[in-house]
């Protein structure tokens, strides 16, 4: 998998690196929008490779528009580049961005026209949100949830077990009450993760995981949503993750 990112993220790089696709704000100058009516129309014609600035913390991102999940027009794109935080979304396994903006629909896998229905193994990571958080002031943040979540669950006895490489909270009896099963990684000096999963018992239309990841390299905490089947992916999904923004950043 990871010789695969790798693969993926030249692809990548060869159609929307920097110099390939130079960012100018002068293309899309921030002004008010015109007509509403317009607006499906102006959005359609928007540069998908156009390399959008955004300053988060102590990074600047150039990011192509069509990562970007609830898409600017192209009179807002560039009027905002300083942010507390940014949203986008990407294909797994290969990367690529979404045909629509994905912000909206409840489903993992849309069918994209002229492609083959997705597979399992194909899902769009939907990354809701991206902060800047020094690792002083994340020290300790999941640690204090997994303990948190473990002393409560249906006030029974639990057990830690082992699933995907992560550590999983198992209570005794199932409580009904509880949607969720919770997992974590907590022991990597890299990164440390933690997530919310549809329990397989609680019977939804589209079960999913919410994740929160956090880069100590990058200073930055990522909040995360996936299909429940993909937990097995996680670490990929992590990688991918980081990959992007990487490439992403301003060096």
């Amino acid at each position: 998998m990871r010789s695969f990112v790798l693969m993926a993220l030249a692809s990548f790089m060869a159609t929307s690196c920097i110099g390939g696709n130079a960012f100018a704000e002068e293309k899309y100058p921030c002004k008010p929008e015109s007509e509403e009516r317009f607006r499906w129309a102006r959005m359609q014609s928007m540069d998908r490779k156009y390399l959008i600035r955004k300053e988060l913390g102590p990074h600047t991102f150039y990011i192509p528009w069509a990562y970007f999940m609830g898409r600017q027009t192209p009179e807002r794109v560039n009027c905002h580049p300083i942010t507390e935080e940014i949203e986008f979304a990407f294909w797994m396994p290969d990367l690529r961005a979404p045909q629509e903006d994905v912000w909206l629909p409840w489903t993992f896998r849309p069918q994209e026209k002229g492609r083959e229905p997705p597979q399992e193994n194909e899902y769009v990571v939907k990354v809701i949100e991206v902060k800047s958080i020094s690792p002083e002031n994340h020290a300790g943040k999941y640690e204090f949830w997994f303990k948190n979540v473990s002393s409560r669950i249906s006030d029974s006895r639990y057990s830690i077990e082992e699933k995907y490489s992560l550590k999983r909270i198992v209570p005794d009896v199932y409580d009904p009450r509880e949607a969720f099963d919770f997992y974590a990684q907590l022991s990597d000096e890299r990164f440390s993760i933690f997530l919310r999963c549809t329990h397989p018992q609680f019977k939804v239309v589209n079960p999913l995981c919410d994740g929160n990841l956090y880069l100590r390299d990058l200073g930055l905490e990522i909040v995360f949503r996936i299909p429940n089947d993909s937990l097995p992916q996680w670490f990929e999904i992590k990688n991918a993750t980081h990959t992007l923004l990487t490439a992403w950043n301003e060096k």
